[in-house]
């Protein structure tokens, strides 16, 4: 069976002014038979017409200033990516193209070319805003505060992995851009102050024979993998929280590793 397709409140728009044309198309040469078997004036008609077309127009702006009100008061660019996000959120990657956000903020089609390098400049500025969100996800985390390098390990691994459960189009999006341009300053100041915060977690484990590159991958190894299952349905179907974690604090044992045997901490709850 075809997956029924979502809808969007910008398709909604289009098919009412379908709608509109379609009610016009109709209505006007019934309005000319009227007004010739009535013996009206062309002048008449053409008011029919008119007052028709002008309805038409007006239902039409009604749906369209219930999305327009811009949330953005002046910050369009930010309205831009929230609307990206949103789309995503709803539709996944698929319903996220420049014309749907544009018509998601209230603005013309033209305005994220303004802002933004075209689709792939809008996907960034949504990654960076994903990361912001996460990281404050992490600042507002206790665990992440703990003075014990494995507990703050631990806890940031969970922040990411709630975050991503319960956001995976805009997990995808965070997660497509390569980690080594964040690395080498190929990215925006900062997203690259961001992924420095990512790093800091693991520098306590540094030592001779683990380098920080390599812990680093073990981590992110771990992450995406474990995500993935989750995304997969392994450990259930998504709802409207998101897909279940699953028994996450068993598998962040495979971190304990990083640390020697007196430093490292009990299981987290």
């Amino acid at each position: 069976m075809t997956p029924k397709a979502i809808r969007t409140p910008e398709d909604k728009i289009l098919d009412h002014r379908k709608n509109d044309r379609t009610l016009v198309t109709i209505l006007t040469p019934t309005l000319r038979q009227l007004c010739v078997r009535d013996h009206r004036p062309h002048d008449t008609v053409k008011l029919f017409v008119d007052s028709v077309k002008l309805t038409a127009k007006l239902s039409s702006m009604s749906e369209q200033d219930k999305m327009k009100r811009p949330h953005h008061h002046g910050d369009l660019r930010n309205a831009l990516v929230d609307a990206g996000i949103a789309l995503l959120s709803e539709g996944g990657a698929q319903a996220l193209t420049l014309r749907k956000c544009a018509a998601r903020a209230g603005v013309s089609h033209a305005a994220p070319a303004h802002h933004f390098n075209g689709l792939a400049g809008l996907k960034h500025a949504i990654a960076l805003k994903g990361y912001q969100k996460l990281y404050m996800m992490m600042a507002n985390c206790d665990g992440c505060a703990n003075p014990a390098p494995l507990t703050r390990l631990k806890s940031m691994c969970l922040c990411y992995i709630e975050f991503a459960v319960a956001n995976p189009a805009l997990f995808d999006e965070m997660f497509s851009i390569n980690a080594n341009d964040m690395i080498e300053g190929k990215v925006t100041k900062d997203l690259q102050e961001i992924y420095s915060g990512f790093r800091s977690f693991c520098l306590p484990f540094v030592r001779d024979d683990l380098p920080l590159d390599i812990i680093e991958l073990q981590v992110r190894s771990f992450l995406r993998g474990y995500t993935l299952i989750a995304f997969s349905g392994q450990f259930g179907p998504k709802d409207k929280g998101g897909f279940p974690l699953g028994p996450v604090n068993e598998a962040l044992e495979i971190l304990d590793h990083l640390a020697p045997a007196a430093a490292q901490t009990p299981t987290m709850t």
